[in-house]
């Protein structure tokens, strides 16, 4: 079987309310779209702060079982997307008064 995946797009949702890990900044929800329309949806991925410097992308798993392996050419593909679009969703939007 071979599917060409011609895109892919994330959502990306920051947690509100109360925070169990005050370095967790984002959830992401990822789907790859093929050239028919079909796609498949992975959730799970987190976006956090880094101790150091940066952001670490956190890939969905569980403790003993990894639901996804990617390459690690893909992933920071991946990463670099997503740190873009969450630093543009950050951009605070500032509309001008009426004049």
């Amino acid at each position: 079987m071979k599917i060409n995946i011609n895109e892919i797009k994330f959502t990306i949702r920051k947690p509100t309310g109360f925070k169990k890990h005050p370095n967790l900044l984002a959830n992401i929800t990822l789907t790859l779209k093929e050239e028919f329309g079909e796609y498949l949806t992975i959730s799970g991925f987190t976006l956090w702060k880094s101790k150091f410097e940066g952001y670490n992308l956190g890939v969905p798993s569980k403790p003993g079982f990894k639901f996804s392996l990617i390459s690690t050419s893909l992933k920071g593909k991946i990463k670099k997307a997503i740190i873009e679009q969450y630093e543009y969703d950050s951009i605070p939007i500032i509309e001008e008064g009426n004049k």
